[in-house]
């Protein structure tokens, strides 16, 4: 690592972390960071900061996650309010790590998009290399955004997204603004934006050259995941294809199954498209163990699944991947079998089932013990259904999804589920409804009060 690059990080860093008061605590300057060259800017891109992140709540707010009874009224915390739904998750000095990180990420993207055409080429770079780098700081910046829209905004709907609310629309390092919300339309548009402008870069290879740097494939196949989230199943459906053009390797459980502790895990793994990882030190602290799953969900993690081996251990049910219950590591990564599972909902909606069916055994074939494979059962009228398990089974803690997933079978009412806690006793303390604002994310008081623009969730 050169000096430059440590300078130039340390910078961003520093830009972030000392000033942007308008979001949270910060306020960004631009021009704190002064790379000239498109060297300078690739070597900023070189950092595997920008594939580190948490989001842990999504997946405490979601029904993959049991915290002990006892704990909740013992040990009250943010991740505790969160598994409750309350109100008010974060008290008056919680610091908002998802949405504090998520935007130090999109900081950095934008100070690249911003200079990076009048960036000066040098004897080490050509041309394609500078619209490589803006092509890869559009996929990043676009998961980012992705991220907090389905996180503090309402599921996409194409009759309200030009009136829900959902988060800041920041496309610049600039200063002097207080970004109000933007709408959910505007936010969904920048993003698809970026992704069409990501993957029209002739130069863009294909694959990157490592896990955090996104190729063509990551771009298309978060286009696909962006127009599921809007309904849109023809365009997701043409995009899981482009994707799956590109990159369709599994890897077979039964000969490897990679476990990640840490970013270098899934350098070997073919799987991945776009490397994000994310790390939770806290967690344990908080409620004294790792994160158990409901039975609904680990009795569908059958004993022939390897994903059941592959995930929980401590009694069975208790997620263990990292260094300890201690230190948990989750792989929020873009991925082929994300890919696979988004197709084979296209198809079953359209009627395919027979071919959803299949996509689906060309991934199960892949996780269930060779020994104890038999094809998936289905019929027409539950396929949908049959798809959206497995895609629960392998998504599993994966930064949201299964979050955001409820929020929009939730907005489209077909597949919607009421969410229940219990207490010690075994009586409900608290209930999640398909309609409940809750699942709109509370913005922390910290970012509130350092921009009155932001109007706050109506949480009940």
């Amino acid at each position: 690592m050169n000096n430059l690059y440590k300078i130039l990080i340390l910078c961003a860093i520093v830009q972030f972390v000392a000033g942007c008061q308008k979001y949270f605590n910060f306020r960004p300057n631009s021009t704190s960071v002064n790379p000239t060259t498109v060297r300078d800017f690739m070597e900023v891109m070189n950092t595997d900061s920008n594939a580190i992140c948490e989001f842990s709540i999504t997946d405490v707010m979601s029904d993959d996650d049991s915290i002990v009874p006892a704990t909740i009224t013992q040990r009250s915390s943010y991740y505790t309010r969160a598994y409750t739904w309350d109100k008010d998750i974060w008290t008056g000095g919680d610091a908002d790590f998802m949405y504090n990180s998520a935007y130090n990420r999109i900081l950095q993207m934008n100070v690249i998009l911003q200079r990076i055409d009048d960036a000066k080429l040098d004897s080490f770079t050509v041309e394609s290399d500078r619209m490589v780098v803006k092509a890869q700081a559009f996929i990043n910046r676009a998961w980012f955004y992705l991220q907090l829209a389905n996180l503090y905004g309402p599921a996409y709907s194409k009759s309200s997204a030009s009136a829900d609310a959902c988060v800041p629309l920041v496309l610049s390092p600039d200063a002097t603004s207080r970004p109000s919300r933007s709408s959910v339309a505007v936010v969904y548009n920048q993003i698809l934006s970026d992704l069409h402008q990501a993957v029209a870069t002739a130069a863009l290879p294909a694959m990157g050259a490592d896990l955090i740097h996104p190729g063509k494939a990551a771009g298309f196949a978060l286009l696909a995941r962006t127009y599921l989230y809007r309904g849109q199943y023809d365009s997701c459906r043409m995009y899981t294809d482009s994707a799956l053009s590109l990159r369709s390797t599994l890897q077979d459980y039964n000969v490897e199954h990679t476990i990640v502790t840490q970013l270098q895990d899934m350098a070997s793994n073919p799987e991945i498209l776009m490397g994000k990882m994310g790390l939770n030190k806290e967690y344990y602290s908080s409620v004294t163990l790792s994160f158990q799953a409901p039975a609904d969900l680990f009795n569908t993690l059958t004993g022939s699944d390897i994903r059941r081996v592959k995930a929980f251990g401590y009694g069975d049910t208790y997620y263990t991947v990292g260094s300890s219950p201690v230190k948990l590591v989750f792989d929020y990564s873009v991925s082929v079998p994300e890919v696979i599972l988004t197709k084979a909902e296209c198809l079953a909606r359209s009627g395919d089932a027979g071919a959803a069916a299949s996509l689906l055994d060309t991934l199960r074939k892949n996780r269930i013990y060779s020994w104890d494979y038999s094809p998936i059962e289905y019929n027409s009228a539950n396929i949908v259904s049959v798809v959206l398990e497995e895609r629960r089974r392998e998504l599993l803690y994966h930064g949201g999804l299964r979050f955001f997933d409820l929020k929009r079978l939730n907005k489209e009412g077909t597949y919607t589920k009421t969410l229940t806690r219990f207490g010690e006793n075994g009586q409900v303390i608290a209930t999640l409804s398909p309609s409940s604002p809750n699942y709109l994310m509370q913005f922390s008081p910290i970012i509130i009060g350092n921009n009155s623009n932001i109007i706050q969730n109506p949480r009940q």
